[in-house]
Parts: structure tokens; C-alpha cells; sequence
């Protein structure tokens, strides 16, 4: 294992983009070695609930742990998989109750409030491309508390 003098400073700027789900998110931290890292995140999110129809918009914070699986020598390639958990805030709902056309009457049809917090946990597995130098992409699934 690698000595807290070889530890080297790794950022990630992502925008994740799902089926209900969507919004930036922002890692800092330390790589370990060539395989590891850890990090804190920052995001923020749009879930979109489709029964209501509405949105649910929060802010969210926590700790991720990310391994690569080198392809090659060069390490232009790169499987990984990040494992995050933390906290969401939920700052603005949109949707949340549902008028009904012909009675008038209003029904709430989203359970959450503003300022509920929610905890997020999730597995991103996926290939990272070196693109330039420091430069990578990274492709792959989002499996997550926000995503179902």
C-alpha cells in the first residue's frame, strides 16, 4: 500500500443522465495508488417521478471509493467501479399535488416534502478512456437509492 507522501490529488467533473434522473456531480480526492481512490462528492439532482408527474430537485453530499481494472500497459483504457453513499436534501418539489379535471379536488400525489433528507447510495461500473495526458472519459450505468 501506498504511503500518504504518494497520494495524489484526483478530481472528476461528471453529468450523470439517466431515465428519471440527471444533474452534475463533482468528486475530490486523493488516489491512492494506480487502482484506487477516494473522494468526496457534490451533487445536484433532478428526479423525475412519472406517476405524479412532477420533479424532485436536491442537493446531495457523501464519500465514494473508486477501483480501476487497467486494460494494457499503456492504461489508456480502464474498467472501474465507483461505490458512493452520502446525503440529499430535497430543496424544491415540482408536481407534488394533482388536480383533478373534473371534480376539482386536489390530490397529493408525492410523499416527500421540502427539506426531507434522503440517504443515496449507488454502483457505477463502466470503462474509463484516456482522451489526453489527465483528460479521461468515463462511461457507464448508475445503479442508485435516487435512480429507482
Amino acid at each position: 500500500m501506498a504511503t500518504l507522501k504518494e497520494w495524489k490529488p484526483e478530481f472528476t467533473a461528471r453529468y450523470y443522465a439517466g431515465f428519471y434522473t440527471s444533474g452534475p456531480m463533482l468528486t475530490g480526492g486523493a488516489r491512492i495508488d494506480e487502482k484506487r481512490t477516494l473522494s468526496l462528492f457534490v451533487a445536484q439532482g433532478d428526479t423525475y417521478i412519472d406517476h405524479a408527474p412532477g420533479d424532485l430537485y436536491s442537493i446531495c453530499a457523501g464519500v465514494s471509493f473508486r477501483r480501476y481494472w487497467h486494460i494494457g500497459r499503456s492504461k489508456s483504457f480502464s474498467f472501474y467501479s465507483d461505490l458512493y453513499i452520502g446525503a440529499g436534501y430535497i430543496y424544491k418539489i415540482s408536481g407534488k399535488y394533482h388536480k383533478n379535471a373534473t371534480t376539482g379536488e386536489q390530490k397529493k400525489v408525492i410523499d416527500d416534502s421540502v427539506g426531507d433528507v434522503l440517504l443515496m447510495g449507488g454502483w457505477q461500473p463502466g470503462i474509463r478512456a484516456r482522451c489526453y495526458k489527465n483528460l479521461h472519459l468515463f462511461f457507464g450505468p448508475t445503479i442508485a437509492t435516487n435512480c429507482l
